[in-house]
């Protein structure tokens, strides 16, 4: 039975988000294969082709090199984007203790899409690998390495021209040999803007999906610059501030959080791109192991700085008539248990008779009871899946959360406003 609770009083409940569902991207641009066939740049094999299947894609996962990270063919659906989940019959690995991955039978319309992980920074220490795309590997190359910079092309892919003129874009951008620098000094701005909106014990982004979307938002950005500028100081501090502020402002995306809050993470993004272009020149090649200490050191302050503002932030929110509080999910419980995938939720509510409930997922898989307050789903292959749930009270009023099921129990806690 669900589990009703008042937290009228509480300041904050601390949020863990699980893996939660993202979006890939993808490209609907053609690319010409032979004189008489076209394939957008996502296919890279016929279904139907026995070639494939003799085909191995390898490469690096790198931010430093990620260790541990699901990496799979993520089906691209007719909107060009997939679902960032491993979906039954999709090929997938893990990387090794070096960042390598390979994947064989790489056919239909697909991306490379990765998630958790971890990689060691300066100081040796394990830290959280942000999730990453890759576009379609070429068949005429099918050495395909997985990064930040990676992530942008598959999210725009306009944007390969623009970042050819800086160096390699499929690089491997931990190679001990060395990268592009305005590569790097690209990349180390991206994890940054990732790291700053997903770190501490209250990470500000919403789920995985949320974080990709924000990354899309960042590629989009950079894709309405000038070549020329996309690695200048003063355009990368113009063009983060103006993607998180709508970031930010997105309640789709993010948890809430005060002005104060949102005020520092712009801080702390502006400090960061200042040490990053100070630290990484513009042009030549830099080795990433020998230029990375300070940034390491001055992102775990910053963002500890940001996250102890959300842990100590009080936000006020009186809903309904009079002083009535709004239905809040606060919690969902997956629980897999013999072929079938439970779901429940915590919900605070003072009339919780007045709730009606609805659950769904993006998945082939049906939900059994999906308008009860618990579902579950039948013969489930104990895949990742995420499910959301919508809440409605007597009023109107909608709240919505998401939860990615990623091992036997998994259990979402979403942070409450009081």
């Amino acid at each position: 039975m669900i589990k009703i609770i008042i937290l009228k009083n509480k300041k904050f409940i601390i949020c863990v988000l699980i893996n939660c569902l993202a979006i890939g991207c993808g490209n609907n641009t053609g690319k010409k294969i032979s004189d008489n066939e076209t394939k957008s740049e996502t296919e890279v094999f016929d279904n139907q082709s026995e070639l494939a299947n003799n085909y191995v894609i390898k490469g690096k996962l790198a931010q430093g090199y990620v260790r541990g990270a699901q990496v799979w063919f993520d089906k691209v659906s007719s909107n060009g984007l997939g679902n960032f989940l491993r979906d039954p019959g999709e090929n997938d690995g893990v990387s090794d203790e070096n960042g390598s991955y390979s994947l064989s039978n790489p056919v239909g319309n697909i991306l490379l899409a990765t998630t958790g992980g971890t990689f060691l920074n300066s100081q040796g220490v394990d830290v959280p690998a942000m999730p990453m795309l890759a576009p379609a590997p070429d068949p005429t190359n099918l050495i395909t390495n997985i990064t930040p910079i990676t992530t942008l092309v598959a999210a725009v892919p306009e944007l390969k021209n623009k970042f050819n003129n800086l160096g390699d874009w499929n690089a491997d951008i931990a190679h001990p040999d060395g990268t592009s620098a305005p590569l790097l000094r690209l990349a180390k701005t991206v994890e940054s803007f990732s790291s700053i909106l997903s770190s501490g014990e209250q990470p500000i982004i919403l789920n995985k999906t949320a974080q990709i979307q924000s990354l899309v938002m960042l590629a989009q950005e950079l894709n309405k610059i000038n070549p020329e500028d996309i690695i200048n100081e003063t355009s990368l501090k113009d063009l983060t501030t103006a993607v998180l502020v709508d970031v930010l402002d997105d309640d789709s995306l993010i948890n809430v959080i005060g002005e104060k809050e949102k005020s520092a993470v712009l801080n702390s993004m502006a400090k960061m791109i200042e040490k990053i272009s100070e630290t990484i020149p513009d042009s030549g090649t830099v080795i990433e192991i020998e230029v990375i200490d300070n940034l390491d050191l001055l992102q775990e302050e910053l963002n500890n700085e940001v996250s102890q503002l959300i842990k100590d932030q009080v936000i006020v929110n009186f809903g309904g008539l009079g002083f009535e509080f709004d239905p809040v999910i606060t919690k969902i419980l997956l629980r897999n248990e013999d072929d079938k995938l439970y779901m429940s939720a915590e919900v605070s509510d003072e009339r919780p008779e007045a709730l009606s409930y609805l659950w769904t997922t993006q998945s082939d898989y049906v939900i059994d009871d999906h308008k009860a307050s618990e579902a579950s789903i039948a013969n489930f292959e104990n895949t990742s899946i995420s499910v959301s749930l919508q809440i409605t009270d007597d009023t109107g009023y909608i709240a919505a959360k998401s939860c990615t099921f990623v091992n036997i129990l998994t259990e979402c806690l979403f942070l409450i406003t009081e």
